[in-house]
């Protein structure tokens, strides 16, 4: 005869499998809450108060990091923003809220047509703070000084250096560059790692959640 908590067990394990496949990180949180020893040791989540808010509740490959990615443009008015890469535009929505905060500009540059991310960024009303450019970075024409550099693209060494080497003169002293997925791409988080050493003028900082993050402050 089978134990009840073993059949417990099975259950729940059978259960996470299901859950942890869905989208929702609130779904997933309350289920936890539901489960945990004390209830009151996993807070209730906060209804969202802004499109930032509710994309860094909602799981994706980058929400724990969107919060982050907002904080450093405000905070060290990075009002110059490049975006190399867009996808669903969860990080376009970040860099937009941050830009209509302190009166900044924000262009994003990728390969595809993007149409989910613009669908997102028409209804949050941030289209005034925003130039969408299809084409590949390597190759579109860019001129202007850059305050905070963002890469998100093909994750692969070869690209990662290849961009850093094109647009990190274009950052100004001061300025941030911050790119996705260094964790779980070797090739991004060896490119970084040789970029900077021997730089005295670049400091990397990593972050190993939510598929890593490398902060690159770039001193006066």
């Amino acid at each position: 005869m089978v134990h009840q908590a073993g059949i417990n067990r099975i259950l729940v394990r059978a259960f996470l499998r299901n859950l942890l496949g869905r989208t929702d990180y609130r779904e997933q949180h309350e289920f936890f809450r539901r489960w945990s020893y004390s209830e009151s040791a996993v807070p209730t989540l906060p209804t969202p108060r802004s499109p930032l808010e509710s994309e860094a509740l909602t799981y994706s490959d980058i929400n724990e990091h969107l919060t982050t990615l907002y904080m450093l443009t405000v905070e060290m008015n990075l009002r110059s923003v490049l975006e190399l890469g867009t996808r669903d535009g969860f990080s376009t929505l970040a860099f937009l809220e941050a830009a209509k905060g302190i009166g900044g500009k924000v262009v994003s540059v990728d390969i595809n047509p993007c149409e989910t991310a613009k669908a997102s960024v028409k209804k949050a009303g941030l289209e005034p703070y925003w130039t969408f450019t299809l084409g590949n970075d390597l190759e579109i024409p860019w001129s202007s000084s850059v305050d905070h550099l963002f890469i998100d693209t093909l994750h692969t060494y070869e690209q990662t250096v290849a961009e850093l080497k094109r647009f990190e003169p274009f950052v100004r002293p001061g300025g941030v560059i911050t790119l996705h997925d260094s964790i779980s791409f070797d090739g991004v988080r060896k490119a970084v790692d040789e970029y900077v050493a021997g730089r005295t003028d670049l400091r990397a900082y990593r972050y190993f959640n939510s598929r890593g993050l490398d902060v690159i402050l770039k001193r006066r």
